[in-house]
């Protein structure tokens, strides 16, 4: 069926905070930068509730209180506060719609206001996941333009980015053919050929490797999230358009599977590869959130995806001999490698990944792999944590042990 449904980011929607989202890319030469997004909500701590309630305190008969039978400001506060209360309970359509009452009543409370723009954010993205492109487009409109109203635009510039990336999004893909299958959807061009001939190989294919994945993490990520993955394959330039990646970009998991197609039929044998190396970064977010470290994220994509071979080779010449590069430090490498500009930087750390995620395997297992996804769950050190509980010595040590191996 022919449908507007596309999607770039899936947020994953704090308790309170905002929202916040990471792009993983495959770049062509076999190693994957990372490229993170962070959003910050200011709108909403604790304290600015209290900032506001803290007004009600004292007589009745205040200036706030309005003549009998007409709502005062004391009303609008509390209103105020119950769309808080939606938002936090993730009923985004009826906070929307309360702060929009408040707003109303009291343009002038820039509170009220900011409020309403968190909520239109986090009702706008859950809306593009839905698929619910145009609306989700109207909502974020709303929420980028109540923010420039208010001067806060520099509090949120992530609203005004992803709106430009949700427009030109829904302007390349707005046509595209979708199917679906039991874990997937596949959005593409069915104008190219060969992709309207050969989208079924591309379904065979991601589902052998989900039951795979499935098999090897002991989890079904479509089941407890209650839809499939998206994937979208497209031209090259489009590609490039919608992630904002350079060419030397294979692929991209932001919460969709985006891959560039040129020649189905000759791309098909090494496309199981880069498809695989995606789809273990869905399941990672998943099951580990996203506090996985990116050594970690990218190893485990590399090792699962049938290119550990290939980089533990390469270890081999970047780390041994008179000419060896030296080892990066934990810190160094548990955030995102998107920011280098040295590509032999890149490379190293890419391979470095696997040469850990590798040694982890080696020493203790397979199954280890899965259950530190698992510990990442609980932040930033959830990995290093977990070993350390379970192998009963440091993670430092470990790290140190393979360093000193080569």
């Amino acid at each position: 069926m022919k449908t507007f449904f596309t999607g770039l980011f899936l947020l994953v929607l704090a308790a309170a905070i905002g929202v916040g989202a990471a792009i993983y890319v495959r770049p062509t030469y076999g190693l994957e930068p990372v490229e993170g997004y962070g959003y910050d909500s200011s709108f909403l701590p604790g304290d600015r509730r209290l900032e506001v309630a803290s007004r009600l305190a004292g007589d009745p008969q205040e200036p706030y209180a309005a003549p009998s039978g007409v709502p005062g400001f004391r009303y609008w506060v509390q209103r105020n506060n119950d769309g808080l209360g939606a938002l936090d309970e993730g009923d985004f359509a009826t906070a929307c719609a309360i702060l929009e009452e408040c707003v109303e009543a009291h343009p002038e409370q820039k509170l009220f206001a900011k409020n309403l723009v968190e909520a239109l954010a986090r009702l706008a993205t859950g809306l593009w996941d839905q698929g619910d492109r145009k609306e989700a487009l109207w909502k974020l409109e709303r929420s980028v333009e109540i923010s420039l109203t208010l001067g806060a635009a520099a509090q949120r510039p992530d609203l005004a980015r992803l709106l430009e990336t949700w427009k030109r999004e829904f302007e390349i893909e707005g046509d595209f053919w979708e199917d679906t299958s039991q874990h997937f959807e596949l959005s593409y061009d069915a104008s190219h050929p060969d992709l309207a001939n050969g989208f079924q190989d591309v379904i065979d294919l991601l589902e052998n490797a989900y039951a795979d994945l499935r098999d090897f993490f002991g989890a079904d990520p479509v089941f407890d999230r209650g839809r499939p993955f998206r994937v979208v394959l497209y031209r090259r330039g489009d590609f490039d358009v919608v992630t904002g990646l350079d060419e030397w970009a294979g692929g991209a998991f932001d919460g969709s599977i985006r891959v560039p197609v040129a020649d189905l039929a000759k791309e098909l044998p090494g496309l199981d590869r880069l498809l695989r190396h995606e789809l273990v970064h869905a399941f990672v977010q998943n099951i580990g959130g996203r506090s996985v470290p990116g050594w970690f994220n990218e190893g485990l994509a590399q090792w699962l995806s049938g290119e550990r071979e290939g980089a533990l080779l390469r270890a081999s010449t970047l780390f041994e001999g008179a000419a060896a590069q030296p080892f990066f430090t934990e810190q160094e490498l548990s955030g995102s490698f998107s920011s280098w500009t040295d590509t032999d930087k890149v490379k190293r750390a890419y391979t470095q990944s696997v040469v850990l995620v590798n040694a982890l395997a080696d020493r203790y297992g397979e199954r280890l792999l899965a259950s530190l996804t698992v510990d990442a769950k609980s932040g930033v050190d959830g990995i290093s944590k977990g070993y350390e509980s379970r192998m009963g010595r440091t993670f430092a040590d470990f790290w140190a042990e393979v360093e000193a191996s080569f």
